[in-house]
C-alpha cells in the first residue's frame, strides 16, 4: 500500500514523522506518525481509500515493514543519497493501479498553487514528460527538442527512476561503475569485459585464412610453401598466390600507369626464373577480374589485414594480437575494438597504398595491432591514467621497445612499414575517441572530450585525402583543374539503367539546363560539323529554348545550315561543313580581319565536330591522313590565334559506331579501331601535359584553348541507337548539357543554392559574410586557448560549447561552400531506399527498451523516439530524392505535419499547465530553434527560409502565444479557450487566404531589414499544414480534460479504447490507400491540409492503446530525435550537398557511394549531436538569469527590527517627501542585471547586430 500525503494545513511537518531512510530506520519497524485528533487538522487518504495514519503492516514472515522496504529498493537503485524531496516523495506517491489506462487522473492538492496533479506513477510520468520538460526552459542547459525545446532536467525525472547513463556512455563504459570503482579497476587491470571475444574470432579466423594460403600454394606450386622461383623468408606462400588471394596490390585496384591490366607476370604455378607460365595481372588478381576493364578491386584495403606472408609473419602477429591486442579489448570492450582495429587496418594499408612500392604486394593484420599498440603507448591510455600505472615510465620504455621491435620488422618482404605506421596514427585518433579514459577531474573530462571532438574529423579527413590521393591518376589534375571542368569532359557513370541520370566524375553535378528558358551567355553560338554534329546542335537549341524544334523539320533540306533566335535574341548557328575545309569555317578558325570588323563578334561557344565523313568517303577525302592534316592546322590556328575565335572553342570526339546495326556500306568503311586512332590523335593534341614540369604544380599553364570532351563516347550504350550511327535524344540531351555546363556556368549567378558547380569556381565571400565568417573563427580559436589554458569548470562550461559550436560551422563551411569535398547528383534506388527503411527499422526495434513503469500519454521518451525515426524517414527521403514519388511523397508530408502537431500540443500543454507568459519563455524557445539556423544563414549566405522546418515551427511558436496569452486569465474555461483557437485560425486562414497581406508584410522586411523573402513560396509551405498546429492544441485541450474530470475511471473507457484503435486501423488502412490513388503528389496537396489529422491521430492513439506500448521506447530512435532540429538543418550542407540539391562525397568516385554513405551519415549524427549540446548550452547562457537582489539606492533604508512598530514605518511613508527607494527601472537597466547584460539586453544587441548585417549586405 502506498500513501499519497499527510500535512497539516499550515503547512508544517506531521508532528511524529519518522523519515524511512534515516539510519533508525533501518533497526526497527516503521511507526506512524501520532496525528492529532483536531478537526482543524487535514489528512488524504490513499488510492484505496484508507487513511494514511493507518499503520503500515508487516511483511509476513519478517520484521521489515513495506516502507523500509521501499527504502531498501531506493537505495539500491540510486548510487547517490536521496534528497529530502525525493524521500518525501516516494513516501507520499501513490500506489500504481493494476490496469492503468492511456490518461490517469488527477485531483487538486491543498497546498498547491498549480491546479492539477497526478495521483499515480503513471500521471507523474505524464505530467514530467510534455508538461514539465517543456515547462522550466532555462533551468537546465539541454535543450533537445525542435519543437517546443524540452530541457532534460535532472529534477523532473519520473520519481524513483535512477539516473542511466546516455548510450554514448555505455559505449565507453564511463557510466557503469563509480568513478573509485572504476580508478580500483585500472590499477587492477579488470577492463570492462573478462574475456576478448573479438580477438579469438579474429585469431580463428586468420589462421583458418593462412591455411588455406598453404592450400592455395600447394596446389598451384605443389609445395605449401615457396621456394621457386624466389624463396619466401617468411615461409610462406609465392607472391602470385599471396595476389590471387587478396593482398594490396595496386595494380588490382586502380590504374596504374605504364601497368595495364594485360600485363604479363608469373602465373601461380610457376616456379621457373625466368618465367615459363606467364598471366595477365586480372587473372592473376582474380576475383573475378575486373567487370569494367578497369582494375576495381578496393576491397583489398580489407582482404590484405586478413592474410600473412608465412609461418614466422603469422607467429609473431597473433602473439602480439593474444597478448596486447587481447588486453585492449578487456578495457575498451568488443564493440569499442572492433571499430579501433578495423580503423587501424584498413588505413594502415590506405597509407602504405599511397607510398609504398606499386609493384610490391603486403598482407598482414600488423596496421590493425599497431593500432591496438596505439591505444596502450600514447596519450589514450598510458599518458591518460599516468598516475594509476604501477612504474609509468618503465612502462613506457618496454612499449617504445615494442614499437621500435615492430617497425623493424616492417623491412621484412611483404610487410610495409608504411602499414604499421598508419595503423598506429589511425589507433591513436579512433582511440582517442573509444577508449574509456578516467577523467577524475571536469578540467581533465573537458581537455578528453575537446580531443574527442577534434580526432573524429582529423581520422575522417585522413582517409578521404590519402584514398582520394590513391585513386587519382594525375596529382596535379586538381590544381591545374581547380574547377573540374576536366572531369565533365572526361569522365562519368550513368546512375541509373535507363540512362537518364549521368554523373560526371569530379566535381558536382550537371545542371539541367532543360529547366532554364534563357541563355545567359553572349549573342551567338555556333555549330560546325557532319550529321552527328547536327544531331547536339538540334537538342541544344531545344534545352535552350524549348520553342525551337529538338530535329530538324524537313528531312530534304539535311545539309543545309541552320539559324534560330531565342526569346532572349541569342543567335544559334549551324554550317553543314563535314570535312571542316569550307570557307566559312576557316574565316570562324582564321579570323585575320575580326578586327577591322569584316566579321561577326566572336562566338561565345563553338562546336567543331568531324572524322567519319573522312572514313565515309575515303576516296575522295583523302581518308585519315587528311583528317590529321585538317585537325593539325585547326588545331595551330586556334592556338597561335592573335584574337580569341571564341570564348569557348570544342572539338568533339569521333563518335563511336555499333557496327553490329551499321548499313553494309558504312560498316565496310567505319572501323572500331580507325575511330579509336582519331581520337587518341585528338587527345594528344589536345590535352596539356601537366606532368612535364615540377614548376607547373606552382605556377599553372595556361589553360588549352580547345576542348576535348571524350566523356560523349562513354555516354553512348548500343540499345539506344537504332542505325548504329545516332544515338536516341535523352543521350544526346545529355551532351547537349554538357555543353551548356561547360560554358555557362561560371556566368551564373553565384547566390545559394550552390548546385551548379560543374566547371564553376565557388564565390569568394562577401565582405559582410567574411566578417562574420572571421569572427566565428578567431572567437573559436581564442575559445580553444582558453579551453587548454583553464584550470577549471567555471571557464570549461562556457568555451567549450563555443568551441564545438564554432568548429561544426566551419567545416559546414568547407563542405558546401569550396572545393574541398566533392558532390554528386542524387539518384533513386528503390530497393536501396527500402533497404535503408527497412534496416532502420530494425535497429529500432532492437534497441526497444522496457520501463518498469508506465510513463503515460505521449511522454517525453515517446515523442523523442516519434521524432528520430520520422527525422530518420525524411534523411532517407532526402538522400535519395524521392521528392519524385508521390507514393513516398505524400506520407512523408504526414511526417512534417506530425511535427507541427508536436508543436501545437506541447506549447499549449505548457500553457495550460503553467501559465508563464514572460519573454524568457520566448526567448528561450527562439533562441534555441534558431541559433544554428541563423549562424548558417550568415557563413553560408542562404535565405533563412530555405531552412523551411525552422523558421516554420518558430512562426507556429508565435503564433501559438498569441492565441494563448489573449484573454489567458479565462484559458480555464473550456468554451472560451476552444472558441479562441478556432477564431485564431479563421484569422491566420483568412490572412494566408489574402496573399497581399502577406506581400505587404514582407515588403516591411525588405525596406526596414533588407530581408529579401518570396511571399509565393512561403504561402505554399504554410497552406499545406495550417490547420495541424490547431489540432494539436485541440488534442491537449482534450488531454488535459479528460485528466481532471477523470474520465478514465469510467466503466465504458476500456470500450471506448477499443473502439478508436480499431477505427485507428481502419484510418491509416484507407490512408495509404487514398494517397497511392492519387494521380500525383499535385492532387494530393490540395486534400492534405484536410486530412492530415487522421493518420496522425490513429498514429498517436495506436501507440499509447495500453501500458506496454507506453512503457516501450526504442533507445535509437529516441536517440535521433533528441538531435532532430540540428540533423534537419545539418544536412542540407554536410551529408546532403549543394543546399539538399546533392550528396556530400569524401571519397572521391561514384562507385564509393556506399562508402560515403556510411562515412558521411556517421560523422553527420556524431556532429550533429555534439551541435544539439553545444547549442542547448549556448542557449542557456544567452537566456540565464542571474539571481534577484534587493535594489540598490544611495539612500538609507531604515530596517525594522525584529521587535519594530509597524505603524511607525507606516506613518514615515505616508510622509510628505518621502521618496520611495524603488523607482520604475529604466530601459538601461532592463537590459542589465547587477551589470551584466540581461536576457532582454543579449536579445536585442543579437537583434541589432543582425539588422546591421542585413542592410550591409548584397543581395544580387
Amino acid at each position: 500500500m502506498a500513501y499519497h500525503s499527510f500535512r497539516y494545513d499550515d503547512g508544517h511537518p506531521t508532528p511524529g514523522f519518522t523519515d524511512p531512510f534515516s539510519d533508525s530506520a533501518r533497526d526497527e519497524p516503521f511507526r506512524p506518525p501520532d496525528l492529532p485528533r483536531d478537526d482543524s487538522k487535514t489528512f488524504t487518504t490513499s488510492t484505496s481509500g484508507v487513511l494514511a495514519s493507518e499503520p503500515p503492516t508487516t511483511l509476513p514472515g519478517s520484521n521489515v515493514t513495506e516502507a523500509q522496504l521501499l527504502a531498501t529498493d531506493y537505495r539500491q537503485q540510486n548510487a547517490s543519497p536521496p534528497s529530502v524531496g525525493e524521500r518525501l516523495s516516494v513516501i507520499h506517491s501513490g500506489a500504481r493501479s493494476s490496469t492503468p489506462s492511456i490518461l490517469d487522473t488527477e485531483y487538486r492538492d491543498d497546498d498547491a498553487q498549480s491546479t492539477v496533479r497526478p495521483t499515480s506513477a503513471v500521471a507523474k510520468a505524464d505530467e514530467v514528460s510534455l508538461v514539465y520538460n517543456a515547462a522550466d526552459m532555462g533551468k537546465s542547459v539541454h535543450y533537445q527538442d525542435l519543437d517546443y525545446a524540452e530541457p532534460s532536467s535532472e529534477e523532473q525525472k519520473t520519481i524513483g527512476e535512477s539516473k542511466k547513463a546516455d548510450p554514448w556512455q555505455r559505449f565507453l563504459g564511463t557510466g557503469k561503475y563509480p568513478l573509485e570503482q572504476r580508478i580500483e579497476n585500472k590499477k587492477r587491470g579488470i577492463g570492462r569485459q573478462k574475456y576478448p571475444f573479438v580477438v579469438w574470432a579474429l585469431t580463428i579466423t586468420m589462421i583458418g585464412v593462412f591455411v588455406n594460403e598453404l592450400v592455395v600454394n600447394a596446389r598451384a606450386q605443389g609445395s605449401p610453401l615457396s621456394f621457386k622461383p624466389v624463396v619466401n623468408p617468411m615461409l610462406g606462400p609465392s607472391e602470385s598466390a599471396l595476389i590471387n588471394l587478396g593482398a594490396r596490390f595496386p595494380p588490382c585496384m586502380k590504374s596504374v600507369a605504364n601497368l595495364s591490366s594485360s600485363t604479363l607476370m608469373p602465373c601461380l604455378n610457376d616456379t621457373a626464373n625466368p618465367p615459363t607460365s606467364v598471366c595477365t595481372i586480372e587473372e592473376v588478381c582474380g576475383f573475378g577480374g575486373f567487370g569494367d576493364g578497369a582494375p576495381n578491386q578496393w576491397y583489398r584495403f580489407i582482404t590484405a589485414i586478413f592474410l600473412h606472408a608465412g609461418i614466422i609473419h603469422i607467429l609473431l602477429n597473433m602473439l602480439a594480437q593474444l597478448t596486447l591486442s587481447a588486453q585492449i579489448e578487456r578495457e575498451m570492450g568488443s564493440g569499442g575494438f572492433l571499430v579501433t582495429y578495423f580503423a587501424a587496418g584498413i588505413f594502415g594499408n590506405v597509407l602504405g597504398g599511397n607510398f609504398a612500392l606499386v609493384g610490391t604486394p603486403s598482407v598482414g593484420a600488423s596496421g590493425a595491432i599497431f593500432g591496438t599498440v596505439a591505444v596502450q603507448v600514447t596519450w589514450v591510455d598510458l599518458f591518460a591514467h599516468w598516475k594509476y600505472h604501477y612504474q609509468p615510465w618503465k612502462r613506457f620504455a618496454w612499449m617504445t621497445v615494442e614499437l621500435l621491435f615492430g617497425i623493424a620488422l616492417g623491412y621484412i618482404p611483404y610487410v610495409d612499414n608504411f602499414a604499421h605506421l598508419g595503423g598506429l596514427c589511425m589507433g591513436l585518433l579512433v582511440g582517442t575517441t573509444l577508449y574509456p579514459v578516467i577523467s577524475p577531474t571536469r578540467r581533465h573530462r573537458t581537455i578528453m572530450w575537446a580531443f574527442r571532438i577534434a580526432a573524429i574529423p582529423l581520422a575522417v579527413l585522413l582517409f578521404v585525402v590519402l584514398i582520394r590521393n590513391f585513386y587519382t591518376s594525375d596529382p596535379y589534375a586538381d590544381r591545374l583543374d581547380p574547377n573540374h571542368c576536366d572531369s565533365l569532359l572526361t569522365k562519368g557513370t550513368w546512375l541509373d539503367d535507363a540512362h537518364r541520370n549521368w554523373q560526371p566524375e569530379g566535381e558536382s553535378f550537371v545542371f539541367p539546363w532543360a529547366t532554364f528558358l534563357h541563355f545567359r551567355c553572349r549573342l551567338r553560338v555556333v555549330f560546325v560539323g557532319d550529321s552527328v554534329t547536327r544531331t547536339l546542335y538540334f537538342q541544344f537549341i531545344h534545352l535552350v529554348d524549348p520553342r525551337l524544334p529538338n530535329a530538324p523539320t524537313d528531312d530534304g533540306q539535311k545539309h543545309a545550315d541552320y539559324s534560330f533566335d531565342t526569346e532572349s535574341s541569342t543567335t544559334l548557328d549551324f554550317i553543314w561543313d563535314p570535312f571542316l575545309n569550307t570557307s566559312s569555317t576557316l574565316a570562324l578558325i582564321d579570323p585575320q580581319d575580326r578586327r577591322a570588323g569584316n566579321l561577326q563578334q566572336p562566338p561565345a561557344l563553338l562546336v567543331l565536330g568531324s572524322g567519319l565523313w573522312y572514313l565515309r568517303y575515303a576516296d575522295t577525302s583523302g581518308g585519315l591522313p587528311a583528317w590529321e592534316a585538317m585537325v593539325e592546322a585547326h588545331i595551330d590556328a586556334i592556338s597561335t590565334a592573335r584574337v580569341k575565335i571564341a570564348d569557348r572553342v570544342v572539338f568533339l570526339p569521333v563518335e563511336d559506331v555499333v557496327t553490329s546495326k551499321l548499313s553494309p556500306d558504312r560498316h565496310n568503311t567505319m572501323h572500331s579501331s580507325d575511330i579509336d586512332a582519331m581520337n587518341s590523335d585528338l587527345y594528344h593534341r589536345i590535352k596539356p601535359s601537366y606532368t612535364d614540369s615540377l614548376w607547373q604544380f606552382v605556377e599553372p599553364s595556361a589553360e588549352m584553348p580547345v576542348s576535348l570532351p571524350l566523356v560523349f563516347n562513354k555516354l553512348l550504350d548500343d540499345s539506344l541507337t537504332e542505325d548504329g550511327l545516332h544515338f536516341s535524344n535523352s543521350v544526346v540531351q545529355v551532351q547537349a548539357n554538357i555543353l551548356l555546363n561547360l560554358r555557362c556556368n561560371n556566368d551564373l549567378s553565384v547566390t545559394p543554392p550552390m548546385d551548379k558547380t560543374c566547371c564553376r569556381a565557388y564565390p569568394w565571400p562577401s565582405g559582410m559574410q567574411l566578417v562574420i565568417l572571421t569572427v566565428i573563427a578567431v572567437y573559436t580559436g581564442i575559445s580553444v586557448s582558453r579551453l587548454c589554458a583553464s584550470k577549471g569548470w567555471t571557464n570549461n562550461k562556457d568555451n567549450l560549447p563555443v568551441v564545438v559550436f564554432g568548429l561544426a560551422v566551419c567545416i559546414i563551411y568547407l563542405a558546401d561552400r569550396t572545393g574541398l569535398w566533392l558532390k554528386e547528383q542524387k539518384q533513386f534506388n528503390p530497393w536501396t531506399f527500402a533497404f535503408l527503411c527497412f534496416a532502420s527499422l530494425a535497429v529500432g526495434l532492437v534497441t526497444v527498451h522496457r520501463s518498469d513503469k508506465d510513463l503515460g500519454f505521449l511522454n517525453r521518451d515517446q515523442s523523442d523516439e516519434w521524432k528520430g525515426w520520422m527525422q530518420i524517414a525524411i534523411l532517407i527521403y532526402h538522400y535519395f530524392g524521392a521528392s519524385k514519388v508521390s507514393g513516398i511523397y505524400n506520407p512523408i508530408r504526414v511526417l512534417v505535419a506530425a511535427y507541427l502537431f508536436m508543436t501545437g500540443y506541447g506549447h499549449t500543454t505548457f500553457y495550460l499547465k503553467k501559465a508563464d507568459f514572460g519573454f524568457l519563455r520566448i526567448a528561450q524557445v527562439m533562441v534555441r530553434l534558431n541559433l544554428l539556423t541563423v549562424a548558417l544563414v550568415y557563413t553560408m549566405n542562404a535565405d533563412y527560409l530555405s531552412y523551411y522546418f525552422t523558421p516554420l515551427v518558430s512562426m507556429w511558436f508565435l503564433i501559438i502565444y498569441t492565441t494563448m496569452v489573449i484573454g489567458s486569465q479565462f484559458n480555464g474555461n473550456v468554451l472560451f479557450l476552444v472558441c479562441k483557437i478556432f477564431a485564431s485560425m479563421t484569422i491566420f486562414a483568412i490572412f494566408m487566404h489574402q496573399g497581399w497581406l502577406l506581400e505587404l508584410f514582407f515588403e516591411v522586411l525588405k525596406q526596414v531589414f533588407n530581408i529579401n523573402w518570396s511571399a509565393r513560396e512561403w504561402t505554399f509551405r504554410v497552406t499545406l499544414d495550417q490547420y495541424i498546429v490547431y489540432f494539436g492544441m485541440l488534442a491537449a485541450v482534450l488531454a488535459i480534460k479528460v485528466r481532471e474530470h477523470h474520465l478514465t475511471d469510467h466503466y465504458l473507457w476500456p470500450t471506448l479504447v477499443k473502439m478508436t484503435c480499431g477505427c485507428s486501423i481502419v484510418i491509416i488502412l484507407w490512408f495509404f490507400g487514398f494517397e497511392l490513388a492519387q494521380e500525383s503528389k499535385f492532387t494530393y496537396n490540395a486534400w492534405h491540409p484536410y486530412i492530415s489529422f487522421l493518420p496522425i491521430s490513429a498514429f498517436v492513439i495506436l501507440r499509447n492503446a495500453n501500458q506496454f506500448l507506453r512503457s516501450c521506447t526504442s533507445r535509437a530512435f529516441a536517440f535521433i530525435g533528441k538531435c532532430s532540429l540540428e540533423t534537419f538543418i545539418i544536412q542540407f550542407h554536410f551529408w546532403l550537398a549543394a543546399d539538399t540539391k546533392g550528396v556530400l562525397l569524401v571519397v572521391p568516385g561514384t562507385r564509393w557511394r556506399p562508402l560515403n554513405f556510411l562515412i558521411t551519415s556517421f560523422v553527420f549524427i556524431y556532429v550533429s549531436h555534439h551541435v544539439a549540446w553545444a547549442s542547448g548550452e549556448i542557449t542557456s547562457w544567452v537566456c540565464s538569469q542571474r539571481e534577484k537582489t534587493l535594489p540598490t539606492t544611495s539612500e538609507t533604508v531604515p530596517l525594522a527590527s525584529a521587535g519594530a512598530d509597524q505603524s511607525s514605518l507606516e506613518e514615515e511613508r505616508c510622509a510628505p517627501g518621502y521618496r520611495s527607494p524603488i523607482q520604475p527601472q529604466r530601459w538601461a537597466e532592463i537590459l542589465m542585471q547587477n551589470g551584466h547584460l540581461g536576457v532582454k539586453g543579449k536579445v536585442t544587441l543579437a537583434t541589432m547586430f543582425m539588422w546591421i548585417a542585413n542592410i550591409f549586405w548584397p543581395h544580387s
